[in-house]
């Protein structure tokens, strides 16, 4: 973690449902999902960093791609936020309004 390079290789089973005779993936609980490539301890660090740092500054000190830990910040967001009640809301603002300029067709 950090500076220091830590990796660890895991050994997992492809399990058959005897029901309905799918194939799934063993359950790891350290893991966030089955085929996820970093654990929930790593997960947990880069959120608490990505609150006083930006995704590339993050994505350089833990040394995980900038996707990892966009992808990382945006399931924990989905996750936050997944229902958010609105019968307390009165008003929206909005910040900014984007007029795209039309380009003139000379056809």
């Amino acid at each position: 973690m950090g500076k220091l390079k830590t990796s660890f290789n895991v050994i997992t089973h492809r399990l058959r449902c005897h029901n309905c005779g799918a194939y799934r993936m063993e359950r790891l609980d350290f893991l966030p999902a089955s085929k996820s490539c970093f654990i929930k301890a790593v997960a947990r660090s880069v959120i608490e960093l990505r609150k006083e740092m930006t995704i590339t500054a993050v994505a350089e000190y833990t040394n995980l791609d900038w996707h990892t830990v966009k992808e990382i910040e945006k399931t924990h967001l989905e996750k936050k936020y997944k229902s958010i009640s609105l019968k307390e809301v009165k008003t929206i603002g909005i910040d900014e309004v984007h007029i795209e300029k039309r380009i003139p067709c000379y056809c």
